[in-house]
């Protein structure tokens, strides 16, 4: 036997008993509406908003950054003609991204915060406790000094922070800056980044050089030993035989 299915009302019934859609649409003079009526809380949000921005441009400490860019040198260095250090390795990407991550590395900034004597900076290792601060601390006998070693840590930490160190598109140059609360010292720490660098670089080198100069020397000496040996066995056989 057919059976006619009913159909679902779309409908629901408000309180005075009239039909309203479901799914209301809202027009734009339902917004205008809401709107009207909502202005003071929107337009005080908007204040406070702006007062808050105000309020942080006038408090917080300008900031400078200063930049230097480091130049990657693909040459190789040569003890002699045609021959070079032992180790030495072609540039490429990967050796320039490799001096990048060299640069951001705690080496670097240790020897920075060393040379600089960062750790007696207030902007690294904060400002000196105060009377009642230090009252605290010797309450809960934590009001030992921090070690130079726990300075170094926390000036390195700061400083890596504060750095930014980025390869200059496909090319070998390397962009170094770093941003602090004066120009002056802004340029004076990445300037130092970038001495610690080289530093390290020439030290680098110099050990290659060193190290090869030695293995050159032991060589030779090898050789010259087994010459010795040589020749003393050609004297032997010439006497054995009155040649």
């Amino acid at each position: 036997m057919l059976k006619r299915d009913r159909q679902t009302d779309l409908r629901t019934v408000d309180h005075d008993g009239g039909a309203s859609s479901t799914f209301a649409l809202i027009s734009p003079a339902d917004i205008l509406r809401l709107l009207r009526r909502q202005w003071p809380v929107i337009a005080g949000c908007v204040g406070l908003f702006v007062l808050i921005a105000g309020l942080y441009l006038v408090t917080a400490a300008p900031k400078f950054t200063s930049s230097m860019t480091i130049l990657i040198d693909t040459r190789k260095t040569q003890l002699f003609q045609n021959q070079q250090v032992v180790g030495e390795m072609a540039v490429d990407a990967s050796a320039v991204e490799s001096q990048a991550e060299i640069l951001r590395s705690d080496t670097i900034a240790l020897a920075v915060v060393r040379s600089q004597k960062l750790t007696e900076d207030p902007e690294f290792v904060g400002e000196p406790p105060g009377i009642v601060s230090s009252l605290i601390r010797g309450l809960l006998g934590i009001d030992e000094p921090a070690s130079d070693e726990a300075k170094e840590r926390i000036a390195v930490t700061q400083l890596q922070k504060n750095m930014q160190v980025k390869r200059i598109g496909l090319t070998y140059a390397i962009d170094v800056s770093y941003t602090a609360l004066s120009a002056a010292k802004a340029a004076k720490i990445a300037n130092a980044i970038g001495d610690a660098y080289l530093v390290g670089e020439l030290d680098s080198r110099y050990q290659a050089t060193l190290r090869a100069s030695r293995w050159l020397q032991d060589r030779m000496a090898e050789l010259r030993e087994q010459a010795r040996k040589a020749d003393s066995e050609v004297q032997a056989f010439k006497a054995a035989n009155n040649i």
